[in-house]
């Protein structure tokens, strides 16, 4: 099953998830990676993603993609996170870089004891908000506590011949990028992407960041994540038992009680 476009990654880019590998996937999926002689492959970064822009090096804005935190100044946050200058892009007059705010697994542990927070975001707008307005956390090195891991670059005026280039850019310009991972293309595309899942469960337990699928890569636009092994999407089926009315802090909401 595909599920085009996220609301939590970029609009201006077609995303597809990959639920089942199946004839559709591969009518779908397999003629944009046709020109690939080996697949290319990363765990993708479970966090909040966002879009630098930098002219002749200075990080002029910073936004959230998808997701939204109550935070005064964003690109304040990104300059004290990355510095609001990069050297290696002063020649160059306007330069996009998308990528992904994470916490570091040890990190969200000690998040999640403190906040009682029950997933990534949750922890990272906790831990921004609570930065933002306590004086003394700002003495502290923001990058010990939260990661910008670059997925996209756009340069103007320089068009890249392929993905790889892309990556190559990225970390030739200190930009820290996901780990990669590749299968040799056999034929048989199914049993490519299997070989890749395989590949990714071990690799799994090595990251030291929460994935949400398996990215791969294209020479395209489109953003092709896979959800298969661990992060294969969940469903239940089942009917609405009983409402029940529940206090949160200033109203009352409805808890729905499912019955399998």
């Amino acid at each position: 099953m595909l599920k085009p476009n996220s609301p939590v990654l970029s609009n201006d880019k077609p995303v597809i998830f990959v639920k089942d590998i199946n004839e559709e996937t591969i009518r779908e999926i397999e003629p944009k990676v046709s020109d690939m002689e080996v697949l290319k492959f990363y765990l993708n970064p479970q966090g909040l993603n966002v879009r630098l822009v930098y002219e002749y090096g200075e990080l002029v804005d910073a936004f959230t993609i998808g997701r939204s935190f109550k935070n005064n100044d964003f690109l304040n946050l990104m300059t004290e996170l990355l510095t609001n200058r990069n050297e290696y892009l002063v020649d160059m007059e306007y330069v996009e870089v998308e990528g992904v705010i994470v916490l570091p697994t040890d990190n969200i542990n000690i998040i999640r004891d403190l906040c009682y927070i029950k997933n990534t975001y949750q922890g990272l707008f906790s831990y921004i908000n609570y930065s933002e307005n306590v004086e003394d956390e700002k003495n502290e090195n923001l990058e010990d506590v939260i990661h910008f891991i670059a997925t996209d670059i756009y340069v103007k005026g320089i068009p890249f011949e392929s993905v790889n280039n892309k990556y190559e850019m990225l970390e030739s310009y200190e930009f820290l990028v996901p780990n990669f991972f590749e299968v040799e293309r056999s034929g048989n595309f199914v049993y490519d992407l299997e070989s890749a899942i395989y590949q990714a469960e071990d690799l799994k337990m090595m990251y030291d960041y929460t994935t949400d699928g398996i990215r791969l890569l294209t020479n395209t636009e489109d953003i092709i994540i896979l959800k298969a092994g661990s992060w294969k999407i969940k469903t239940f089926k089942g009917y609405v038992k009983e409402i029940k009315w529940c206090e949160s802090k200033c109203k009352k909401v409805p808890k729905l009680v499912f019955e399998y």
